[in-house]
Order: C-alpha cells, then sequence, then structure tokens
C-alpha cells in the first residue's frame, strides 16, 4: 500500500495532508494547521505518521519557493513515477480545498507552467512550485474525466483544463475530417 502525502510550504510555514481516498486530512502540529518549518521536521513527521524506513509513499510538494527540507525528504519509491497519485487535477482539488488562493501558476519539475484558477474573483495569481511532473503534450484531463466532470456539477473545471477539453474536442475534429 502507497502512503500518498502532500506538503504545502508557503511564507516559511507548512501543512502536511495525508490522502485518504477523496479526502486530504490535515496532520496538525500543536493543533496547528500550518506552522513554522524547523530542521527538525522530518523527525516530527516520522514519529507522527509512523513512518517506516523504505515504507512506500507518494510524496507531492507545493512551494513558494525553495526549501532545504525537501532535500531530506525519506526515499520515495513512487514520486514522480506514472503510478503517482498526484495528478494536477487532485493538487488542484487539494489547494482548492485547504487554501484561500484564487488563482495559481503552478510551476512543474521540468519547469512547464500550469495555471490553475480555483475560485472566481479578481485575487492576484501566485507562483508556486511543484516537484512533480507530468506528460507533455497530452491533455491533463482524460475524455472520462472530462465526462465526469459534465455530469457531476460539484467539480468546477479550471482554466486549464477548459483550454485541455478544447484542444481535444479540436483534435477529435480534425481527425474525423
Amino acid at each position: 500500500m502507497t502512503h500518498t502525502y502532500i506538503f504545502l510550504l508557503d511564507n516559511e510555514k507548512i501543512m502536511t495532508c495525508h490522502a485518504v481516498e477523496e479526502d486530504f486530512e490535515i496532520i496538525p502540529k500543536l493543533g496547528e494547521e500550518s506552522f513554522p518549518i524547523d530542521e527538525k521536521f522530518w523527525d516530527w513527521w516520522k514519529d507522527t505518521v509512523s513512518y517506516i524506513d523504505g515504507e512506500e509513499t507518494d510524496f507531492c510538494f507545493i512551494c513558494d519557493k525553495h526549501y532545504d527540507i525537501i532535500e531530506n525528504v525519506p526515499e520515495s519509491e513512487t514520486e514522480n513515477s506514472r503510478e503517482s497519485y498526484w495528478r494536477i487535477e487532485k493538487i488542484a482539488q487539494f489547494l482548492k480545498r485547504r487554501t484561500k488562493l484564487s488563482k495559481i501558476k503552478l510551476i512543474t519539475a521540468n519547469k512547464d507552467e500550469i495555471p490553475l484558477k480555483l475560485w472566481v474573483g479578481d485575487g492576484s495569481e501566485k507562483v508556486l512550485y511543484t516537484n512533480m511532473t507530468f506528460p507533455r503534450n497530452k491533455p491533463v484531463f482524460s475524455e472520462e474525466q472530462y465526462e465526469e466532470i459534465d455530469n457531476n456539477k460539484n467539480i468546477e473545471e479550471t482554466t486549464f483544463a477548459k483550454y485541455q477539453r478544447s484542444k481535444l474536442l479540436e483534435d477529435e475534429k480534425n481527425k474525423l475530417i
């Protein structure tokens, strides 16, 4: 079993969440959802989640800048692999549920820029970085996921997803011609 965690590092604080089914359970420290980053973070985290060295984990980091603690991450076998839980739609879902940000430019590990519009509003765009990579030249959402969005009005489609949908539909039309 792979344990999936996402870490949001912003303004010298960190929020840690464990992905469980379709939810993101916050792992608080002394009752705080976000707390100052320190050099003993990984010791605290390992004790708190009862981590066993070598355990299969899938880590996603979302950061406003580089933080040294990322260099000392426990070994992860599935990170950045095709089997990773952390697809762009899961990251967007996490950011929408656990932050108040409305517009994000997410810079991936391979320097791709992915615009995310989480909420309607005039808020300024925040640049965040992730350790994740996503396949290039392919839609972020599959055709089945677009159908799920159409059928489920509770899912808000991001600007980037709308763009990818229009490209997918255009490609399909071109194939028919």
